[in-house]
C-alpha cells in the first residue's frame, strides 16, 4: 500500500436540520462563506474550517456580506469552540504539534453583483497593500485565486453536498496534498497571491488585523479598510473581537481628587463657624 500523503475526512457540526455533508460556499456573490486555514510547519499539517455555520454577532453564517456589515463593530463578534471538531483535536494532539511554528489565516471573497466589484476580506498586517498596489483587474485575480483555493478544499472533502452549505465542514491534510497541503498550496502565501508579497498569516496565539478591500465602481481604483475587531486563534478558540480597554486613572489623580474633597470639607466647616 502506498504511503498516504493526505488524510481527509469531512467532519461537520450538525445545525438543526442541516446536512452534515457540506462545503464552503463559493458562488461569486456576497453570500460566499469565510474559512480559516491553520498550518503547522513542524507537524506539516493543514487544518481548514468552513465558517459558514458560525455566527457573527447575531447573524448566522460568516459571509462576505455579514463581515462587511460588522466592519466597524466592536466587542466580541465571533467565538468558535474548535474542540467540537475531530480534525482540530487530531491536529492539536499530533505528537509533533508545535504552537510556535503554527500560523493561520481567515479569508473570503465575493463579487458585488450590482457593481461587479470584487470584495476581498483577509487577515494580514499590511493595511494599505491593496489600496496602493491593486486595481480592478488585480483585485479580481486575488478574489479568483482565493475562490480557486476554496474549490480545492471542497474537492478534497469527500461526501460534500453543494446544496447544503451552512454546516461547518473541516479538512485535515499533510504536506504533499496537491490542493491544500502546506496551508496555501505548498508555497506559503506566495502562490495564494500569485506572486504578491502580501502575507495574510498570523501567529498562533496572537491577534491579527482583518482587512477589507474592494474596488470603487466609478474610478476602478482599489480601496482598503481595516476592521475594528481582530481575529485571534488561541488555545482551542477562534475569536473576532476588539479589545477596548479603559484608560487607567493614575494614582496621583485619585490623590488629587481626595485632597480637593478634603479642602471643600474644611471650607464648608469654616463657613458654618
Amino acid at each position: 500500500m502506498k504511503n498516504l500523503t493526505k488524510t481527509v475526512t469531512a467532519v461537520t457540526l450538525a445545525l438543526s436540520t442541516v446536512s452534515v455533508n457540506a462545503a464552503i460556499l463559493e458562488d461569486n456573490s456576497l453570500n460566499a462563506e469565510a474559512w480559516m486555514s491553520v498550518y503547522d510547519l513542524t507537524s506539516k499539517q493543514t487544518f481548514t474550517l468552513d465558517l459558514g455555520g458560525a455566527k457573527i454577532g447575531d447573524t448566522q453564517g460568516i459571509t462576505v456580506q455579514s463581515l462587511i456589515d460588522h466592519k466597524d463593530s466592536t466587542g466580541s463578534l465571533v467565538n468558535v469552540d474548535l474542540t467540537q471538531y475531530s480534525h482540530w483535536n487530531e491536529f492539536k494532539n499530533h505528537p509533533d504539534f508545535n504552537a510556535s511554528t503554527t500560523i493561520y489565516l481567515v479569508a473570503t471573497a465575493g463579487i458585488n453583483q450590482a457593481t461587479y466589484s470584487p470584495n476581498v476580506l483577509i487577515t494580514g498586517t499590511d493595511n494599505n497593500f491593496f489600496e496602493t498596489r491593486a486595481d480592478f483587474t488585480a483585485l479580481g485575480l486575488v478574489s479568483q485565486t482565493l475562490n480557486t483555493h476554496v474549490l480545492n478544499i471542497n474537492t478534497d472533502t469527500p461526501g460534500r453536498d453543494f446544496k447544503n452549505f451552512p454546516a461547518n465542514v473541516t479538512t485535515l491534510v499533510i504536506d504533499g496534498d496537491d490542493h491544500i497541503g502546506q496551508h496555501t498550496e505548498r508555497s506559503g502565501s506566495t502562490e495564494l497571491w500569485g506572486g504578491a508579497t502580501y502575507n495574510p498569516n498570523g501567529l498562533y496565539g496572537q491577534e491579527i488585523p482583518f482587512q477589507f478591500a474592494n474596488v470603487d465602481s466609478v474610478t476602478y481604483a482599489a480601496q482598503q479598510m481595516e476592521f475594528a475587531a481582530k481575529w485571534k486563534l488561541d488555545g482551542d478558540t477562534l475569536t473576532l473581537a476588539s479589545s477596548v480597554s479603559q484608560v487607567p486613572v493614575p494614582a496621583a489623580v485619585w490623590m488629587f481628587g481626595s485632597a480637593m474633597l478634603g479642602l471643600i470639607g474644611v471650607k464648608r466647616k469654616r463657613k458654618m463657624a
